[in-house]
C-alpha cells in the first residue's frame, strides 16, 4: 500500500506518490517521487475544488491498494496542504 497526493494550482497538477515500508511513515524512511497525473485524478481534483465553492489551491490524498490497485480518497486540503 502507498499513498499519492495530487495537487492542484489553478490550471496546473501535480502528482506525488509516496512509497515506504510501511505505508504510515512520512518521514526518514520513505521515497517521495513525482509522477504523471492522472485524467481521473485530475477530475477528482476539479470536482473536489468545486465541491467546496471553487477552491483553485487544494491537494487530493489517495491509498492505494497495492495488492488490487484500488485507489481510495483518504482528504482533501486546502492552502493548509503542505506542498512539496
Amino acid at each position: 500500500t502507498h499513498d499519492v497526493r495530487v495537487q492542484k494550482i489553478g490550471k496546473h497538477y501535480r502528482a506525488y506518490e509516496r512509497r515506504s515500508s510501511n505505508w504510515k511513515t512520512n518521514v526518514g524512511t520513505s521515497i517521495l517521487e513525482e509522477v504523471p497525473v492522472k485524467e481521473k485524478w485530475q477530475r477528482w481534483a476539479d470536482l473536489a475544488g468545486e465541491i467546496f465553492g471553487g477552491m483553485d489551491i487544494l491537494t487530493v490524498d489517495l491509498m492505494v491498494n497495492s495488492d488490487t490497485n484500488e485507489e481510495i480518497i483518504v482528504e482533501v486540503n486546502d492552502t493548509a496542504s503542505g506542498f512539496a
